[in-house]
Order: structure tokens, then sequence, then C-alpha cells
């Protein structure tokens, strides 16, 4: 309806936006030869439709439609825009992903390198403290032993000969009692 009333959209006015689409390799020759351009990403169709230049009115169109008889009815040359996909969009947002993961994962390594060595001398100095603590305690009981050997070595009563020591002698005293 809107062509018989206005006249047919020209070529140059139209896109295809195939973005998550795939298209076949003929029908984008097809709209290639046709001059119909084939827009993936957003930004370049924006770019596009703000170069779209104002619809002509009538009058223009009437002049446009005899300057178009005189020349031949072959569509113009297609325009090459170069344009990304939106495999390689959602690719190079995967790779600053991928890089900003790396580089977090570098920083926790440092993170838990710094941890460790701060582990390690934390465990070095109290092994250290471990270790002097234990000899202090080993000096102090064998200070202690040695005391005890002397105390026993200068005892000027040795037991008496007959004299016995012991539950022996606990018997002994029992039985005295009970004459």
């Amino acid at each position: 309806m809107f062509a018989k009333k206005h006249s047919p959209i020209p070529i140059a006015r139209t896109v295809i936006f195939s973005r998550g689409m795939s298209l076949r390799e003929p029908f984008r020759m097809k709209c290639w030869n046709m001059g119909l351009q084939i827009v993936e990403a957003e930004e370049v169709l924006e770019q596009w439709i703000a170069g779209i230049e104002e619809w002509p009115a009538k009058e223009e169109k009437k002049e446009e439609k005899t300057e178009k008889e005189d020349e031949s009815d072959a569509p113009p040359p297609p325009t090459l825009d170069r344009q990304v996909s939106a495999g390689t969009t959602e690719i190079q947002r995967l790779r600053i992903q991928v890089d900003r993961l790396e580089n977090e994962k570098l920083k926790f390594q440092e993170k838990k390198a710094e941890e460790v060595k701060a582990a390690r001398a934390h465990l070095t100095t109290k092994y250290a403290e471990l270790c002097a603590s234990i000899e202090d305690s080993r000096t102090k009981l064998e200070e202690v032993a040695n005391n005890v050997k002397k105390l026993v070595d200068l005892e000027e009563d040795p037991p008496r000969p007959g004299h016995r020591c012991g539950p022996v002698a606990g018997r002994d005293a029992a039985l005295a009692l009970a004459w």
C-alpha cells in the first residue's frame, strides 16, 4: 500500500539488520548485487540511519524520474562498508574479560604468595621459641636430677645390712605391733 501511494522505496534507503542471524553466502551475494546493505552491528546500523538523507518531496521525485529514465536501469554500485560481525564483537568482549580475569588471578597469586611467606616466617619464629623452651626445660630437669643425685650421694646414714626398706618393712611393723 505504501509503495502504491508514495512510489517504491529506493534500494539505497533499505538495509538488512542481521545481528544474531546466519545469512548464507548466496543470499548475501544477491543483496550485494542489488546494492542492499547487510549490517550486523548496532553501531553501524545507527551510523547508517544517521547518514540517510530525507525522503525527497513529490516534485523532486518527478524530476528524478525523468532523469532516471535517461539513465540506464542499472542499480547503483554497492557501497562496501567495513562491518563487524556479532561473533567478532563477542570475541573482543570475551578477550577483555579474560584479560581482566588473568590480572585478578595474578593479584590473587601474589597475595597468596605473600601470605605463605608471612606464615613461614611466623612458623620459623614459633619453632625457634619452641626449641628454646624445650632446651630450657631440659636444662632445668638435668639440674633437678643432678640435685637429687647429690642429695642421695650426701646421705651419711646408709641402710644397715639386714635392715629392710619397702613393703616388707611395713609387714614387719604390723607383725611387731600384733605381738
